[in-house]
């Protein structure tokens, strides 16, 4: 199956910012946080290159606004961080 134009510019967009934005060399750890759940292709090829470029192991952390907004509504006031707004 070809590569589509979005996977072909996420996995250059991995290797630049493996090899040029962060500089990863053999025996490295590497943490990649994505704002969003739907930057996870981006993430993914973020790590692909970090472990082609000899990452020891890549940690990706997504944030998921729906589940923050699920704390902001039932999480016991101590874990909510910031004021809940209701509609």
């Amino acid at each position: 199956m070809a590569e589509s134009l979005h996977d072909r510019y996420a996995r250059r967009l991995g290797t630049l910012a493996v090899e040029v934005g962060a500089n990863v060399a053999a025996g490295q750890d590497v943490f990649v946080l994505a704002m969003d759940v739907q930057q996870a292709p981006i993430g993914r090829a973020v790590a692909e290159s970090a472990y082609e470029a000899g990452a020891r192991y890549v940690t990706v952390l997504y944030w998921d606004q729906q589940v923050k907004r699920a704390r902001l509504r039932h999480a016991p006031w101590q874990l909510r961080f910031f004021r809940a707004l209701r509609a």
